[in-house]
């Protein structure tokens, strides 16, 4: 599925709609689904991927609809041509679920406020640590199956926020890591 390429373009699935396939692409700035809605890859990945200028993909997902994939959902995709900001919100009962959730974000800011999250999110870059990381969810743990990293080479890492309400966080063994100096 594709939109224009202009920021303001953007790709909506009607409240209750049902959009599958094996494998699963959506080019657009911005994507929004209605309430009760799902997008579903069957057997492959799902990829919501900006296919503006920026790079920068905004997501909005309605109450109680589901991206799902039983293998990875990504958004953006990965390399320095196709990194950008990543903006993922949902209303109540909103879920993204995959056995990865890649956030291919590049060095700009990643926020994700969502329903639940099921599966290991890595947050993944190519040039450069993201600005700042922010995870909030409704329900359920938190999995990271990657180190946090967004220190950078001027000395100050930017800010790092994660809030699992009525839930947890596991960080999988991994690093958080917000100071300055690394790259």
């Amino acid at each position: 599925i594709n939109s224009g390429t202009d920021p303001a373009d953007f790709v909506s699935i009607g409240a209750g709609n049902k959009v599958s396939g094996a494998t699963t692409v959506i080019n657009t700035p911005q994507l929004t689904t209605g309430a009760g809605s799902s997008i579903k890859a069957t057997t492959g990945d799902l990829t919501v991927a900006s296919n503006s200028k920026t790079d920068s993909l905004s997501v909005s997902l309605g109450a109680n609809s589901t991206l799902s994939s039983p293998g990875n959902v990504n958004f953006n995709n990965p390399g320095a041509a196709t990194e950008g900001p990543i903006n993922i919100v949902g209303a109540a009962g909103s879920v993204i679920q995959a056995t990865d959730i890649n956030y291919n974000v590049g060095p700009n800011s990643l926020g994700v406020n969502v329903g639940q999250l099921i599966g290991c999110n890595d947050i993944n870059t190519s040039t450069g640590n993201p600005t700042s990381v922010s995870f909030t969810t409704q329900v359920g743990v938190i999995n990271f199956c990657k180190d946090i990293n967004t220190s950078n080479t001027n000395g100050n890492g930017g800010p790092i926020t994660i809030t699992a309400n009525g839930g947890g966080v596991n960080l999988g063994g991994g690093n958080v890591n917000a100071n300055g100096g690394g790259a």
